[in-house]
């Protein structure tokens, strides 16, 4: 940004910082006799006795010269481009200047006063009125003079760091500015923040965010010990499971072994069969007593029934008659454990009770009436009646009430032995 650039007549300008110049530095009249200072000028600038004119003064050191023309060259780059990328370098390299052991404390205070100004400007462009700049040449010039050994003898610096601290307050250039703007340069700031091995400017260290430190609330401790506790008791019901899993195979395992070893023993049986068997052979002996004998078959022709599903073969021959009942009759005749008729009652098998069958649900239940001898009669409550066949059969022992067990074509049929039933 330069003066043209804005509309701004700069020739006024420039005539009055020269005049400022002036009455900072004066020429030397004379290298042996101190000149008095003129009535009338700045009580900023003190003659003071110069050295013979046979001495040579020191230029400024290398180091220092490379630096202030490095400022220099940045300042002027403000001109005609002023951003914050430019102006941050500027506060910097102004801060890399105060580190040099160069000037004194008063050079500090004008680099440090030039320094807030340009952070004003990082803060709001349009902070850089006339006044501004002017007060900007003026404060670099100071820093020169300050720095070059044939004029600094001759400034009464902290008459001229006084004079510049109230030219500043003037300039009333440090108001507020929005809060909005300060977060922006912030952010700005902070991400083009120098390397660790350069300098940070002084305003920077200001601006820099630092994370808050988070405090942990009382509640958010006990969320966190809750958490580990749940966690804890998941941890202990995983491993009490996966004991119980390693339990049951171990089980598991043990009753695969004993399973082995019984089929081991087994098949070690055999084998010895199978050598003795092939040492009777051997030896002539006869087969017929490895052969195995059929079961014993029955016939007989019976009338079968069906009670609750299961199938029941009573001798045809000693049945008597067969008549249907009301369920609530079959009921009464089953616990009373008698049949009633007009002249006599005769005892019932009850083959739900025997067989431990379930409930009947016939409605209408058939009674039987069978002979079980000259002069005794039996009865039996079935569901219905199915057909008359002559049925092979097995005689089975030691079972109350039966004869044995037959095949046919509807399957099972028990035999009843009516020979069992007693009154």
């Amino acid at each position: 940004m330069n003066g043209k650039d804005s509309g701004w007549d700069l020739s006024d300008l420039e005539r009055e910082i020269e005049a400022a110049v002036d009455k900072l530095f004066v020429e030397k009249k004379s290298q042996t006799d101190p000149v008095a200072q003129p009535k009338g000028t700045s009580p900023s600038i003190q003659t003071r006795p110069t050295a013979p004119a046979t001495v040579e003064k020191k230029v400024a050191p290398r180091k220092l010269q490379e630096k202030l023309e490095e400022v220099e060259a940045q300042l002027l780059t403000l001109e005609w481009d002023l951003n914050s990328k430019h102006i941050n370098r500027a506060i910097n390299l102004l801060q890399d200047l105060r580190g040099l052991p160069f000037g004194g404390e008063e050079l500090k205070e004008v680099v440090i006063l030039i320094q807030r100004v340009l952070y004003q400007l990082l803060l709001d462009e349009n902070k850089l009125t006339p006044a501004a700049l002017k007060f900007l040449q003026k404060s670099w010039k100071a820093v020169k003079g300050m720095t070059d050994e044939r004029f600094s003898f001759d400034i009464d610096k902290k008459a001229l760091v006084k004079e510049l601290e109230a030219e500043f307050q003037r300039l009333k250039i440090e108001e507020e500015v929005p809060r909005e703007r300060k977060e922006e340069v912030e952010e700005i700031r902070v991400t083009r923040r120098p390397p660790e091995t350069e300098r940070v400017s002084f305003e920077e260290e200001k601006i820099i965010r630092r994370p808050p430190e988070r405090k942990i609330s009382l509640e958010e401790i006990k969320k966190l010990i809750d958490r580990v506790q749940k966690l804890e008791r998941v941890v202990i019901e995983e491993r009490k499971r996966w004991e119980d899993i390693h339990r049951e195979i171990t089980s598991y395992k043990t009753e695969l072994q004993r399973i082995y070893s019984s089929e081991e023993e087994a098949v070690a049986r055999e084998e010895e069969e199978i050598v003795e068997l092939d040492e009777r052979l051997e030896g002539g002996g006869e087969l017929l007593d490895l052969e195995p004998q059929p079961a014993k078959v029955s016939i007989m022709a019976v009338s079968i029934f069906e009670a609750s599903g299961v199938l029941f073969g009573f001798p045809e021959d000693q049945i008597l008659r067969s008549f249907p009942v009301r369920k609530w009759v079959a009921d009464f005749f089953i616990e009373s454990g008698r049949v009633k008729l007009k002249e006599r009652e005769i005892p019932l098998l009850n083959l739900f009770h025997i067989f431990r069958l379930k409930p009947s649900t016939e409605e209408n239940p058939l009674v039987l009436l069978i002979r079980v001898s000259e002069d005794r009669l039996a009865a039996v409550i079935v569901d219905q009646a199915v057909s008359r066949e002559q049925i092979e059969y097995q005689p089975i022992k030691d079972k109350p009430y039966v004869l044995g067990k037959g095949i046919w074509k509807a399957g099972e049929v028990w035999i009843i032995d009516t020979g069992q039933i007693t009154p």
